[in-house]
């Protein structure tokens, strides 16, 4: 009993408990400042991205006209990998623009059953947003999220478009660094390397730990690394555009010579003519045919 009175009082959850009309929504809020950079990336270079070439990168005439500063960035952590109906999505993470600040708003479902609230948010920026933009989220994010709407009743409006950038860096930076994970992009695109990052295996574990009754700080590295994940979406919106729209000298002569062949697949031939010379004049790929 005497262990029990002194034992330390259970660390609350980051953020704050809002009430709805359909239920309680924990959400954490945080805003980057313009000048902030990921890496060596400064996030705000997104807004003045051409939603051309974030279509050409894409492969996708449906991005050609989006509104960048209306952009919603999306990111998950859930209870599994497998994308059935038995799998959570426990903390939804968006990310958008307001001026020229990054607006973080990290949803957190504290435990089965109160879905509802999540999901009228994330609702709510969706129908506002010119697209999304998400990591591998055609695959695994967004039909996750629209099969618990569809369970729970909540109608979510199917995004304007969807910028997944798995498929952009892969196009432009599979060809060098084999492996694509965000977390590769950011140590050797964005230059970046997280720090403590909690291990992906882990975090279904530390959502069912908190439900069985752990304090907040069991779940504050899954917030922490989410919102890595969401500020590097913005940053790699950056780096790809960088690469497409000119060369600059750090550029591997991979990446460029991976741009052209993805210029020639969208029809743009003098970029590809371009971006191939240029390989080659790099060093990078002597046997470059035009």
């Amino acid at each position: 009993l005497e262990r029990l009175a002194s034992a330390p009082p259970l660390e609350p959850l980051p953020g704050v408990l809002e009430e709805t009309p359909s239920g309680p929504l924990h959400r954490v809020a945080r805003y980057l400042e313009p000048a902030h950079c990921h890496g060596r990336t400064p996030i705000a270079g997104a807004l003045t991205v051409s939603p051309k070439s974030l279509a050409a990168l894409a492969l996708d005439d449906s991005l050609s006209s989006i509104d960048l500063s209306r952009v919603l960035f999306l990111d998950t952590e859930t209870t599994g990998l497998s994308g059935g109906t038995g799998t959570l999505p426990f903390l939804v993470g968006l990310a958008w623009f307001e001026d020229e600040s990054l607006c973080l708003e990290q949803l957190l479902l504290r435990k089965p059953g109160e879905e509802r609230p999540l999901l009228e948010r994330l609702a709510m920026r969706m129908a506002s947003a010119s697209a999304i933009c998400t990591y591998n989220g055609k695959s695994f994010d967004w039909p996750l999220l629209r099969t618990r709407a569809v369970m729970n009743r909540v109608p979510v409006p199917a995004p304007a478009a969807h910028l997944d950038l798995l498929h952009c860096a892969r196009r432009v930076f599979g060809p060098r660094l084999k492996e694509v994970r965000l977390v590769q992009m950011e140590a050797e695109v964005l230059g970046l390397r997280r720090e403590h990052d909690i291990d992906g295996a882990e975090i279904p574990m530390r959502f069912w730990d908190f439900v069985r009754g752990a304090d907040g700080s069991t779940l504050t590295p899954v917030i922490e690394h989410n919102a890595n994940d969401l500020v590097a979406l913005a940053a790699l919106v950056v780096a790809l555009a960088e690469r497409w729209d000119g060369v600059l000298p750090h550029h591997a002569p991979e990446d460029r010579l991976a741009v052209a062949k993805v210029a020639f697949r969208y029809g743009d031939h003098p970029r590809a003519l371009e971006r191939a010379r240029s390989a080659a004049d790099a060093g990078g790929a002597s046997h470059v045919t035009t």
